[in-house]
């Protein structure tokens, strides 16, 4: 999403939710610290994951409009578990691969989390400047405790997985990497496109799912440092 102007206080909001978390799990790697220069590079290729998600969303929403009517059941099935979930979670996944994939700081297994959180964050980060720009400081309250978390949470899983991928050199089948993250995901999307934006929230769907996705980010949060 193109962002032109944002207040600065604005930006802040939606920036710092994703910077503590980068910087909490990157102290969390007590083995040996990636390169900051590594991270930042993630983090790069998490907002250019955005990009990429959204032009695969595009055309598939295109696409799919052809074949089931809009509102069905079955299109909005197809929507947020074919075209949305997994457009995100596909290219933070497949960005993620091509830049540690072969470097030699890759070389245990917290090393993924970082790298998969790095990812996560630069994408939640840029998604969370555009939709606070746009819906203002009480979306960027509710994001923080709902929308980047989640994400932080999604790349463990990512980045669990592609260490496993990384230690044998040998990638595993694409679709069923992302089954678990992509099942979070779309209940996210098709919670926050139920609702839309009202009462000028976006994302504020409601508060037993805030508290619940809350929780449950939290708890992956923390089973991230389990690796060490």
């Amino acid at each position: 999403m193109a962002i032109y102007y944002i207040d600065p206080v604005l930006a802040a909001a939606a920036i710092i939710p994703a910077v503590v978390l980068l910087i909490k799990v990157y102290k969390a790697d007590r083995l040996e610290k990636e390169p900051v220069s590594l991270i930042l590079s993630l983090v790069f290729f998490g907002v250019l994951s955005t990009a990429i998600a959204m032009v695969l969303e595009q055309v598939g929403t295109a696409v799919l409009g052809n074949y089931l009517p809009e509102g069905s059941v079955a299109y909005n099935a197809v929507l947020y578990f074919g075209i949305v979930a997994f457009s995100e979670e596909g290219a933070k996944y497949l960005l993620l691969k091509k830049r540690t994939w072969w470097d030699i700081n890759f070389n245990c297994q917290f090393d993924g989390v970082v790298y998969g959180v790095s990812v996560s964050l630069g994408f939640a980060l840029w998604e969370n400047l555009g939709y606070v720009a746009m819906y203002g400081f009480g979306t960027a309250l509710v994001r923080a405790v709902t929308a980047v978390p989640g994400h932080a949470c999604f790349g463990v899983f990512r980045g669990d997985h592609a260490e496993n991928e990384q230690r044998d050199q040998k990638p595993r089948r694409f679709l069923f990497q992302p089954v678990g993250t992509v099942d979070l995901d779309q209940q996210y999307h098709r919670r926050d496109h139920r609702r839309g934006d009202q009462h000028g929230i976006h994302f504020a769907y409601g508060r037993q799912h805030s508290v619940s996705l809350s929780l449950t980010s939290c708890f992956f949060l923390l089973y991230s440092f389990s690796f060490l």
